[in-house]
C-alpha cells in the first residue's frame, strides 16, 4: 500500500510540475491568461486529476489539484515576460501531444527545457526585420522614398537599442523611455544628414514608422481578450502594462522633439 501511494504521489508531482512549466513558458512568452489556464487544466485532467483549480495573473501562477485525499498546491512567480508567438506554438504542440499520450515517458522535461531555451529567430534577424517593418510602415503612412530609406536605417538602430536595453535590467518605464528617446534622436540625426545631401526627409513619417515596432499592440489585444473572457485582473494588468509602455515611448519621443525644437528653433 505504501509503495503504491508513493508511486502515485510521484506521478502526481510529475504532472503538476509539467503543468507549471508549461504555464510558465506560455505566460513568459505572451500567451493570454485564459489560454494558460485552459492548457494547464487539460494537462492535469488528462492524467485523471479532475479536481484542478488554476488561477493565473500576469505575474504569477496558482495551481491546486486533488488526488484522492491529497491536495497539492503550487505557486510560481513570473518575474519577466516578453512576446514570442513561435514558442507559444511549440508549447501548444507539446501540450497536445502530452494530453494525447504521444510524449514518451521521461521525455517531458527534456522537451520543455529545449522549448524554453529555443531561439526561433536570431538577434540579427530580429534587428533586420525591425528595420524592414519600420520602413514599410513609413510608406504605408504616406512617406516618400527618401523617408522610406531613412526609416530602414533608423529601424535597424532601433532594433539594436531594444536588444541592448533588454539585457541591462533597468526598470520597465525607464527602458521604454530610453528606447523612445534614442529612436527620436536617431531620426533627427539621419534626417539632418539627408537634408545636407539635398533630400527633404519628413521627420514625422519616419518617426511614426519607426515607432510602430515599439507599440504594444499584442499586449493591448491580450488585455482586451482577457477582459472579454472575464479575467478582469489579468486584463486590467495587461492594459496598464500597455499604457505604461506607450507613455514611456511617447515621453522619450516628446522630450527629444522638445529639445530639438528648442535648440534648432523649429528648423527640424
Amino acid at each position: 500500500m505504501n509503495v503504491r501511494n508513493t508511486s502515485r504521489d510521484y506521478l502526481t508531482d510529475k504532472v503538476v510540475d509539467v503543468a507549471l512549466i508549461v504555464g510558465k513558458i506560455m505566460l513568459r512568452n505572451g500567451a493570454e491568461t485564459y489560454r494558460v489556464e485552459d492548457t494547464m487544466s487539460r494537462i492535469c485532467e488528462s492524467k485523471h486529476l479532475f479536481l484542478t483549480q488554476v488561477f493565473v495573473v500576469p505575474t504569477g501562477i496558482f495551481l491546486t489539484v486533488r488526488d484522492g485525499e491529497e491536495v497539492y498546491t503550487r505557486v510560481e512567480r513570473i518575474k519577466s515576460s516578453g512576446m514570442n508567438l513561435a514558442v507559444i506554438d511549440q508549447i501548444n504542440d507539446f501540450a497536445w501531444k502530452y494530453v494525447n499520450n504521444k510524449i514518451t515517458p521521461g521525455e517531458e522535461f527534456r522537451t520543455l527545457k529545449k522549448i524554453s531555451k529555443a531561439k526561433v529567430y536570431s538577434k540579427n534577424v530580429s534587428i533586420l526585420f525591425t528595420g524592414i517593418a519600420s520602413c514599410f510602415f513609413t510608406i504605408l503612412l504616406g512617406g516618400d522614398i527618401p523617408s522610406f530609406i531613412v526609416s530602414f536605417f533608423v529601424g535597424i538602430l532601433t532594433g539594436v537599442y531594444i536588444d541592448k536595453l533588454s539585457f541591462m535590467g533597468m526598470i520597465f518605464f525607464l527602458r521604454n523611455f530610453i528606447e523612445g528617446t534614442l529612436m527620436g534622436l536617431t531620426t533627427i540625426l539621419f534626417s539632418y544628414i539627408g537634408g545636407l545631401m539635398g533630400y527633404d526627409i519628413s521627420i514625422d513619417y519616419v518617426m511614426i514608422g519607426c515607432l510602430m515596432p515599439l507599440v504594444p499592440g499584442v499586449a493591448l489585444t491580450n488585455a482586451i481578450r482577457d477582459s472579454i473572457s472575464g479575467d478582469l485582473i489579468s486584463g486590467g494588468s495587461k492594459l496598464y502594462e500597455a499604457i505604461l509602455i506607450a507613455l514611456g515611448i511617447a515621453a522619450g519621443v516628446g522630450v527629444t522633439l522638445t529639445v530639438s525644437n528648442y535648440l534648432f528653433g523649429g528648423a527640424m
